[in-house]
């Protein structure tokens, strides 16, 4: 049997308009490097696995969003199911990754719109970085991986980032290369795509609650000071209308009014929905965070069942 030098793993949920290109993007490793090709879905209730049934991939389907690792390549590839792999960006990441000292290798990630042409128009220097994490996309040593424990499947987001923090723990580095290394879809931003981004700061919460205020927790809140900002305006504002209503102040009035001539200058500025949006992905994010605090890490294996695996194709 052929010896696997490099696995790739794609994780996707309901991504039938994406999947096909991307995994048209990673077939093209097969004819360079003994490549394996595992695809895991989170539930999807759409065509996802019907499209990836069509090629010669392994394929696993998870009860909930967890990460699956059933891969033997000596280098791991993730990528997500909505990204397209950009050509060259493995081969030299596998050159990096020579170096004993380097863990995993991230790359620059391209934006575009639905419809939007792909071509690559962004400069890039080649410059390399050392970075605390390589977020979604990235490629691994096995080894360090396994000495770093793997990613925890009982995170609700932030895997990589807690992933990588162990594995810098070890003495290893994590870099990014500043050449493009995928191009993202991005997906139309309505209610039901912003609550569940919302949903994923639980691991925010979870790591606040296990790491206290450790390096990877400043770390987090530098990442994601925005929107944290955002969320604690939202969540404060919420909290003085409700006092407006109970204590008939001048003070908590005028702010009322304040609060209130805000939001209508957003909506003429942005339009409503949008406005209503990030409103409701800001309050779903906050509840996130304190669900993720209340869980925890450790604590998490009590709250959630048995992550159940199902083999699709093998």
């Amino acid at each position: 049997m052929k010896k696997i030098f490099l696995s790739v793993i794609i994780i996707a949920k309901n991504e039938e308009e994406r999947i096909g290109k991307c995994l048209d993007s990673v077939m093209k490793l097969k004819k360079k490097y003994s490549t394996e090709i595992i695809f895991v879905d989170s539930a999807s209730t759409d065509r996802t696995i019907e499209i990836a049934s069509k090629y010669p991939i392994q394929i696993y389907q998870l009860n909930k969003s967890k990460l699956l690792n059933p891969s033997a390549g000596r280098y791991i590839l993730f990528i997500d199911g909505d990204s397209i792999l950009i050509k060259n960006f493995v081969d030299r990441a596998l050159e990096i990754l020579k170096d004993p000292k380097i863990a995993a290798v991230g790359g620059k990630r391209i934006f575009r719109k639905k419809g939007e042409s792909l071509k690559i128009k962004e400069k890039s220097t080649g410059e390399i970085k050392e970075y605390k994490t390589i977020g979604g996309t990235g490629v691994y040593k096995r080894e360090s991986i396994e000495k770093g424990g793997t990613f925890n499947p009982y995170m609700g987001g932030q895997e990589e980032r807690e992933l990588c923090f162990r594995i810098r723990n070890l003495g290893y580095k994590i870099v990014k290369i500043d050449i493009p290394m995928e191009i993202h879809i991005n997906k139309e931003m309505d209610i039901e795509e912003a609550s569940e981004k919302a949903g994923y700061f639980i691991g925010v919460g979870q790591i606040i609650r296990n790491y206290g205020f450790k390096s990877i927790t400043r770390e987090l809140i530098k990442a994601q000071y925005k929107a944290l900002i955002e969320t604690a305006a939202v969540i404060s504002s919420i909290i003085w209308i409700i006092l407006t209503v109970f204590f008939h102040s001048i003070i908590f009035i005028i702010g009322g009014v304040l609060i209130v001539l805000a939001l209508l200058a957003l909506s003429i500025y942005k339009g409503p929905l949008k406005v209503y949006v990030q409103l409701m992905a800001r309050i779903k994010l906050f509840f996130s965070i304190i669900k993720g605090f209340v869980k925890g890490i450790d604590k998490a294996r009590s709250f959630d069942k048995k992550v159940k695996v199902t083999t699709i194709k093998k």
